[in-house]
């Protein structure tokens, strides 16, 4: 498996647990997370990092604004809306630029 493949399966190994926990998100259940699972975030907060490949439309792009936009980063969004957190960004400019790093 070639490298690309290898970032495009672990994408849709991503968008799928995604999916999942947004449809969690919709069950009789009141919340997604054990508080262990809530302390964890709290205390990690400022270590959270969103990697971002800017070259990969429909999935994340730049808009016209250099603002990261597309269907992964609304599915990434709405995640750190649910759990009440956000990411810090970090902006790259091709898959290979951030498996590297």
């Amino acid at each position: 498996m070639t490298g690309k493949n290898r970032g495009c399966a672990f994408f849709y190994v991503l968008l799928s647990a995604l999916f999942a926990t947004m449809a969690a998100g919709h069950s009789n259940t009141p919340d997604l997370l054990t508080p262990a699972e809530h302390l964890w975030l709290t205390n990690n907060q400022s270590r959270l990092c969103l990697a971002i490949e800017i070259g990969y439309p429909p999935f994340v792009f730049l808009d016209s604004n250099h603002q990261p936009t597309g269907l992964a980063h609304d599915y990434l969004r709405l995640l750190e809306s649910k759990l009440g957190i956000q990411f810090n960004q970090k902006r790259f400019s091709s898959l290979e630029a951030l498996l590297t790093q």
